[in-house]
């Protein structure tokens, strides 16, 4: 069982990484769902490789909330091009169980230095990693 929003953030992560909409779906707040396009997300998670998941600052959302925000930056390549997701995501729980409700998008303009370790967890440098494709 989900015990906090971050937990469930990190469990929607590993949905899209193994493109399983249905539980997207199901851990969204009910009165959202329709707000959804389950096409959309779906050809999202399968045209993305998924390569991190990086939490940056949870509030509240505790075994013993009722609510909380998850920040967050989802790295991924698109095409070939490193592309960072980056949101500010509501959380509620209702009956002992946590949803997601919504989020922010936050712009991110990636810009790494050819030197610096690469974001995609390889432990190369960006030159001789995602920068090549």
């Amino acid at each position: 069982m989900i015990i906090s929003a971050e937990e469930l953030m990190r469990s929607r992560y590993d949905a899209y990484v193994k493109c399983d909409i249905d539980y997207l779906m199901k851990t969204t707040l009910l009165e959202k769902r329709d707000f959804y396009n389950i096409e959309g997300m779906k050809n999202w998670a399968l045209n993305s490789k998924w390569l991190k998941l990086e939490i940056i600052e949870t509030i509240k959302g505790g075994e013993f909330d009722n609510d909380g925000v998850v920040e967050f930056k989802a790295y991924y390549l698109e095409n070939e091009k490193l592309k960072i997701h980056h949101e500010v995501s509501n959380f509620k729980r209702v009956n002992g169980i946590w949803f997601y409700v919504n989020g922010v998008i936050k712009e991110d303009n990636l810009k790494i230095a050819r030197n610096s370790l690469c974001p995609c967890g390889s432990d190369k440098k960006y030159k001789k990693c995602c920068e090549k494709r």
